[in-house]
């Protein structure tokens, strides 16, 4: 179908063109076909009428020959001298009667080539005027009609064969003035004259031809046509040898038969018994003949040079017609849509509506393309106002800044909801998390250099929340283990002071272990206490990451809407096409809708306007259908921006999902430093219990005890140092309740 692709990329100009370009040839074509077919048929009917008329005409003189012979043989019967010549036998007054008779008749008739015969009441030969020496001869042996006429005395008409051949036999039955049959009188006719007379008047050959069956006496000088004999004698020897050459029988039934020489016809030939005993052969020359056929032939071509002209002058004036009244509008409905696409690409091409030229169905198509137009300027604007508001406020969220939120609005039901599923994210992060990303991240910073003098001021997410709560817990602890360590060390101080009177104060010692005892343990449940604080912190952080999650959850459900409207717009892309092929299916139907118009000739020329008109709406569909694409490919480029959008989005969630890694890995730096605290205060406590019991029998341990003051004094000097490198505000703890009283 590359040919078909080829057409299908040309303008729609010279497709037009082309169309009638194709429906004038096929115009010509089939016209010339039709005419062909008409001239065909005309030939044939001339050839049948003028065959008929020849028909007619022959029957009409066979039959002026049986009215000649009809009234000949009566006024011959009625002659009361040869009634009484026959009825007394008197042959020589019957002979000069006779004779004054046939010259009566040959003046007063056409027809010179008759003959008489008188019979008698017996039905014998009683005179013959063309042989008078022949009679007495009985003819009821070999005739059909003189024992008819014998029986049945009344006259009639026939083509009889006889002895001398086939000719027209008028009988009629004579009587005397007394009503007594006394014989009968038959006028002969021959066709010979008649032959004679349709080559002058009709311009047409005639043989007259019989059955050989019939024939009473064959002889050697018989002219035969197949199994037919010639029964004339006046004949066209051109047209002989021609009928010699046709087989008679195959052309009989046929109204018409040439050979190219000769336009044949033949006409049957019935005897009294209506028996078939022949034929007349017609032969009228082709050349006059063809004369008139090539009249007909004549205004046929005249016709079909008429439908040609007037085809081409259809044409051309049609293609004029629709380069004005379709192809202009479309030009200008072509040029505003070129223009409303280079303003959807660029929108610093200024936007102009589509010229409305006429008021037919493109003029309405371009109102309400205008109308479309001015709908999505005003949609393109606001959405590009939506896409750059959301991408300021991903942007500030990127950041760090969870405050800000998109307040512009848009028609588009998707890209409002993502405007909302947006805003609704950011609500919840800001809930959940805070206002400010980094004022979290930079207190977390300070945390991890062991500055616990910073807070997030006027904190309103809950992870805001938890970490000045998490400063707050670190500060008392801090504060916790400064005292403990001190009096620790004061402890270790007097115990080192004391341990030469160690025997002496063991009581007062083992009461002061006690009491350094009762301390270590609230320490070590403060510290238990502070790691439970660490995993609840950690739980809160891990509830952040699953909001997070979940905004990326949300972010994924809007790509996938995108792809459902990529998918979407495949589907339109494919109804697209059915339509398309749809129009181009309607325009083949009234293709050939249109021919089959055309054939119909006069009749068909209103349905063929409605197949032009179907034609041309097809063409409109596919338009239509083609322009419907492009927009839908447009759509499709935008649907792809707010896909890669959404990627973007999902980019900064997982940047904003590595900083709360990074925070939860610094909290668990912290947890585990606390760890570390709460290790060496189990050891103390553990080295306490050791003096506990060291203390009950200080007196065989003394020794043992020294090296635990002085262990102790070591460890304890480590504590303070170590409490001494973290900064904390101790009024933040008095201001909020939460010092803890030493024992």
């Amino acid at each position: 179908m590359k040919w078909f692709q080829r057409i299908n990329n040309i303008r729609i100009e010279k497709k037009i063109i082309i169309m009638f370009a194709g429906i004038a040839v096929a115009g010509v074509l089939v016209s010339a076909v039709v005419m062909g077919y008409f001239l065909e048929k005309t030939k044939n009917k001339t050839y049948y009428e003028i065959a008929h008329s020849l028909d007619l005409l022959m029957q009409e003189k066979h039959d002026a020959l049986e009215t000649v012979a009809y009234t000949n043989m009566l006024s011959i019967a009625s002659n009361a001298d040869l009634i009484e010549a026959l009825k007394s036998g008197d042959r020589q007054k019957a002979i000069e009667i006779l004779a004054r008779v046939e010259k009566n008749l040959e003046a007063n008739t056409q027809f010179d080539t008759f003959k008489v015969h008188l019979h008698t009441k017996e039905g014998h030969a009683f005179l013959r005027s063309w042989k008078p020496e022949k009679y007495g001869d009985d003819l009821t042996t070999f005739r059909h009609t003189i024992p008819w006429i014998v029986k049945n005395r009344k006259p009639f008409v026939t083509t009889e064969v006889g002895k001398t051949g086939m000719t027209i036999r008028g009988i009629v039955p004579m009587f005397d003035s007394e009503n007594a049959y006394v014989g009968s009188a038959e006028f002969i006719l021959s066709f010979d004259s008649f032959v004679t007379w349709m080559k002058e008047k009709e311009q047409a050959g005639l043989l007259v031809l019989m059955d050989r069956k019939y024939q009473i006496l064959p002889r050697k000088s018989d002219i035969l046509l197949g199994h037919y004999v010639l029964s004339q004698k006046t004949y066209d020897p051109a047209l002989l040898e021609a009928a010699q050459k046709v087989d008679i029988d195959s052309i009989a039934d046929r109204p018409w038969f040439t050979d190219g020489v000769y336009l044949y016809t033949m006409v049957p030939i019935y005897d009294f018994a209506k028996h078939k005993i022949g034929w007349y052969l017609i032969g009228k020359d082709m050349e006059s003949v063809n004369a008139i056929v090539r009249d007909a032939e004549m205004m046929i071509y005249t016709s079909l040079a008429m439908i040609v002209l007037l085809l081409l002058i259809t044409t051309v004036i049609s293609v004029l017609v629709i380069r004005k009244l379709v192809l202009k509008p479309l030009g200008a409905f072509q040029s505003g849509l070129m223009r409303f696409f280079e303003y959807y690409r660029d929108n610093t091409v200024i936007l102009k509506p589509i010229e409305v030229v006429c008021e037919d169905e493109i003029g309405q198509m371009a109102k309400r393309v205008n109308d479309q137009i001015q709908t999505m300027e005003v949609t393109l604007k606001n959405e590009e106002r939506v896409i750059s508001e959301s991408s300021r406020v991903i942007a500030r969220a990127g950041e760090g800044l969870l405050t800000h939120r998109i307040k512009a609005e848009s028609e588009n039901r998707t890209l409002q909801q993502m405007i909302d599923l947006l805003n609704g994210l950011f609500e919840n992060l800001e809930a959940n998390i805070g206002k400010d990303v980094n004022r979290i991240v930079d207190t977390l910073e300070e945390y991890a250099h062991c500055n616990y003098t910073h807070a997030i001021p006027d904190a309103t997410g809950r992870i805001e929340k938890q970490i000045n709560r998490m400063q707050e817990v670190i500060t008392q602890m801090l504060i916790q283990s400064v005292k403990s360590s001190e009096a620790l060390q004061g402890s270790a101080v007097s115990l080192s002071q004391n341990v030469v009177v160690l025997n002496r104060s063991a009581s007062e010692q083992f009461e002061s272990i006690e009491n350094t005892f009762a301390l270590m343990t609230r320490i070590n449940e403060t510290m238990q206490q502070n790691m439970q604080k660490l995993q609840i912190i950690s739980g809160q952080i891990e509830t952040v990451t699953r909001s997070l999650h979940a905004g990326e959850q949300l972010s994924d459900q809007t790509g996938v809407s995108m792809a459902s409207i990529d998918t979407q717009v495949e589907e339109i892309l494919q109804a697209i096409a059915v339509i398309d092929e749809i129009s181009f299916q309607t325009n083949i139907l009234s293709l050939n809708a249109a021919v089959e118009a055309a054939t119909a000739g006069e009749a068909g020329k209103g349905f063929a306007v409605v197949a032009q008109e179907v034609r041309n709406l097809a063409a409109k569909s596919a338009d239509a259908a083609k322009s419907i694409e492009e927009k839908v490919q447009n759509a499709t480029q935008m649907t792809q921006a707010g896909k890669e959008a959404t990627q973007k989005m999902l980019e900064g969630y997982q940047k904003l999902k590595e900083k709360i890694t990074r925070t939860t890995e610094e909290i668990a730096e912290i947890s585990d430093t606390i760890k570390v605290q709460y290790r060496y205060i189990e050891e103390i406590y553990v080295a306490m219990q050791s003096i506990r019991e060291s203390a009950q029998n200080n007196r065989e341990i003394a020794h043992t005890t020294e090296e635990i003051a002085k262990a102790t004094s070591t460890l304890s000097g480590e504590i303070v140092t170590q409490s001494q490198k973290s900064r904390y505000d101790a009024s933040l703890v008095s201001a909020k309740g939460c010092s803890l009283e030493m024992s």
